[in-house]
């Protein structure tokens, strides 16, 4: 199923389920590598995508820099040629904001560090994890966390447990080996590694994929069930996949 697919005309319902589904980017601050440069090319599509496309507000850090203000840049320039002032991206930052371009931007400063990635993480329906160094390393960690406890949490209290997705886009495979480690160390962990998934991001449809998983992940959360093959293309893309046999994953179509 893919996030194309919603290219069509939508009811007021759907429309404004979307718009309440925002998608947070995190990945590198510079472009010095080409895996940096890579990542802040992906995010400008990503962040064109999920608003044009899924319909779905953008979220980062707010930085005037990198993945951060290319998605917020390519999310704003989106939003203003489809007419849908309501899904402008969103920053929660604490020091420089959004450049020039991204202006009109929906900015809130938070007091520290802690509660900025706490906000992000908090308020976005999905996320998105592309390249990045040990900040973006810090923020996967605590994202997975995050989900991590509030799922357990909602288990343990026979609550409805809400999906959330966790997509990794990174061609270096920097933090699927890393979560590929974790798992593997404390298998608390790994069990709450189903809903995270591992796109390549070389490939021409890197975003085209992500938006794919997001899209499947938005389905869910109205109540729709997806097909057998794409609950299988899903599985494929799962860290669990990775974790079993790397190379297996690779030759399956994972990355």
């Amino acid at each position: 199923m893919s996030i194309e697919s919603s290219r069509v005309e939508r009811d007021p319902q759907d429309t404004q389920n979307r718009a309440e589904y925002p998608v947070a980017i995190f990945g590198a601050s510079g472009e010095k590598s080409p895996n940096e440069k890579d990542a802040v090319k992906l995010a400008g599509q990503l962040g064109d995508m999920l608003v044009r496309e899924g319909g779905h507000p953008v979220l980062t850090g707010g930085y005037g820099v990198g993945v951060m203000e290319s998605a917020s840049r390519a999310a704003m320039e989106a939003s203003r040629e489809i007419g849908r002032p309501d899904l402008r991206p969103r920053a929660i930052t604490l020091g420089p904001v959004l450049g020039k371009e991204t202006e009109s931007a929906v900015v809130r400063r938070k007091e520290n560090l802690t509660e900025r990635l706490g906000t992000l993480i908090e308020e976005s329906e999905a996320i998105v994890v592309l390249h990045g160094g040990v900040g973006t390393t810090v923020e996967l960690i605590a994202s997975l966390l995050s989900k991590t406890i509030s799922e357990a949490k909602k288990a343990k209290e026979n609550l409805p447990v809400k999906e959330k997705p966790i997509v990794i886009c990174d061609s270096s495979l920097r933090h699927a080996d890393l979560l590929s480690f974790l798992g593997k160390q404390d298998p608390k962990l790994s069990r709450f590694l189903g809903n995270v998934f591992i796109i390549s991001g070389q490939a021409e449809n890197g975003a085209v994929d992500v938006g794919r998983v997001i899209e499947d992940y938005y389905q869910r959360s109205t109540g729709q069930g997806l097909p057998d093959d794409e609950n299988r293309w899903l599985e494929e893309r799962s860290v669990k996949r990775f974790m079993e046999d790397k190379e297996s994953f690779k030759e399956g179509g994972g990355i």
